[in-house]
């Protein structure tokens, strides 16, 4: 009697006669969980690191070729160098003694600047010992100008500019000798001078007192013409 492959599979008999081995049971199937325990467990190999083969910053600048040193070349340009040292040298003194002589020709000249402008003096604002050592010390220099004024007299006024243009290094001083008050002179400065016939009047100190050279209003080139040569 035949029997399909069915009826053998269901009573695991093989056709042949023999039957057949009993199926090996299936592997238990590990849990998600623990495969991804595993997985965390396991150690992780390092990042494998590329080696740079760009060279260093000293190796990128050291020369690879190096030009032999002519030592006469560079002697000639140190000694060159030298050469224009003290030539620069010589020049710096130069120029400072320049200006040391620049700076005595204006001290001479602010020298002269200052006797051109008309010393202005005012008799009222002084004492007696003052005015005395004043008069004095101006009659000893010979060769000053003087002129004795009014601040109210407008002539007067107009000689300070003649003064001052009288040139020639010649000092010069403007006095103003009236009071307060009245359109006398202050006696004390007629007595130093021995005598005021008006204002203004102008006077040359003679290294011993007052001689008058002119009463009025008078220019620059009027009084050079009256002074003593």
């Amino acid at each position: 009697m035949m029997f399909g492959a069915a009826f053998y599979r269901s009573r695991n008999i093989n056709p042949q006669g023999a039957k057949a081995a009993p199926a090996a049971p299936a592997a238990p199937q590990e849990e998600p969980s623990t495969q991804m325990q595993q997985a965390t467990l396991q150690p992780k190999a390092p990042p494998q690191h590329q080696v740079s083969q760009q060279p260093t910053p000293q190796q990128a600048q050291a020369p690879t070729n190096t030009a032999p040193v002519d030592v006469r070349k560079l002697e000639a340009t140190v000694a060159e160098a030298q050469r224009d040292l003290k030539d620069l040298r010589s020049r710096l003194d130069a120029t400072q003694e320049r200006v040391k002589e620049l700076g005595g020709s204006l001290t001479a000249f602010s020298q002269q600047v200052a006797a051109i402008k008309p010393e202005i003096v005012h008799a009222k604002k002084m004492s007696d010992e003052e005015l005395d050592a004043f008069m004095k010390g101006l009659a000893s220099q010979p060769g000053r100008v003087l002129t004795v004024g009014a601040t109210w007299c407008p002539h007067c006024n107009a000689m300070v500019n003649s003064l001052q243009h009288i040139g020639g290094g010649v000092r010069t001083t403007m006095l103003y000798a009236d009071r307060d008050g009245t359109r006398s002179p202050d006696p004390r400065v007629v007595a130093k001078l021995g005598t005021l016939e008006g204002y203004p009047t102008t006077y040359e100190t003679t290294g011993s007192g007052f001689r008058p050279i002119g009463i009025g209003r008078m220019d620059a080139t009027a009084i050079n013409s009256k002074l003593t040569k």
